[in-house]
């Protein structure tokens, strides 16, 4: 989706993070910059 850049290592570090908030925030939901449940429901994977 473009949101994350870096290498995928499996960890949450603050690319991670960073991308998580930029994806909840263009999709209305709250920004915890964490996997909670409303992301996973909008990603379609809940």
């Amino acid at each position: 989706m473009g949101y994350y850049t870096g290498d995928v290592d499996g960890l949450l570090g603050p690319l991670t993070r960073e991308a998580l908030t930029a994806y909840q925030g263009d999709h209305g939901l709250y920004t915890t910059a964490v996997i909670d449940e409303p992301t996973l429901d909008a990603l379609g994977m809940s």
